[in-house]
């Protein structure tokens, strides 16, 4: 599996997202019934996670059960100088980018790598749609909100779905660093059919970047 084949399936995975509908054969009519904003909600998610994982440089299950908005996500520009500008600072606040920012203390690798602030692609989609369309969709249109079952008050960018009752968790809760190995295998069977993990992601982005012939600095970041 290559890198740029899984970018080209994003697009047909985006298909279930856009439509509106579930549909039905019923006394042979095709019948169509709007989707609710929850039901939504849940394929965003998943296709979000999806984006993360074939998108941007490869991410440790740690780093997505992280991902904080305000915290470990945040949206603005860095400067030249390292120095970061929120959005709301920015001169031009069209121009603000979403951000990894990660202290050293908060992914694996910190410890020899530092500070961690790294731009989040804005990928264009054959429709036209960028990334940031549904990132932002999912953040400020009511959608994270609609998962948040039971009134959860926290920032976590992805969460539990159902109630599990085995865990002792309820839909809305930040999905634990331990379920993540089985999320990203799901994630990844419905995109391709096979299940990746997220070190194999690493694996494909290392070997897409040595077939371009990328520096040794460059894979050894990748690595």
């Amino acid at each position: 599996m290559t890198l740029d084949v899984l970018v080209k399936y994003l697009d047909y995975f985006k298909v279930d997202l856009d439509y509106p509908y579930n549909e039905a054969i019923c006394n042979g009519y095709l019948i169509k019934v709007k989707r609710d904003l929850r039901s939504i909600a849940h394929d965003m998610q998943r296709f979000l996670m999806t984006c993360l994982l074939v998108l941007v440089h490869p991410l440790r299950r740690r780093s997505l059960a992280q991902l904080q908005w305000g915290k470990t996500l945040v949206k603005g520009i860095k400067t030249a100088e390292g120095n970061f500008i929120p959005q709301a600072k920015m001169a031009d606040p069209s121009q603000a980018l979403y951000y990894y920012d990660m202290l050293p203390d908060e992914y694996k690798t910190g410890d020899t790598y530092g500070h961690y602030c790294v731009p989040l692609p804005n990928h264009r989609f054959q429709d036209g749609t960028y990334f940031y369309d549904y990132l932002e969709k999912y953040l400020f249109g009511g959608y994270r909100q609609a998962l948040l079952r039971h009134g959860q008050d926290h920032q976590y960018l992805f969460v539990r779905i159902n109630d599990i009752e085995k865990w002792n968790s309820r839909a809305g809760d930040p999905i634990p660093l331990r379920s993540y190995s089985d999320v990203v295998a799901g994630l990844t069977k419905k995109l391709v059919g096979k299940a990746i993990s997220s070190k194999k992601f690493r694996t494909i982005y290392r070997t897409y970047y040595v077939n371009l012939g990328a520096p040794p600095n460059v894979l050894e970041g990748l690595a």
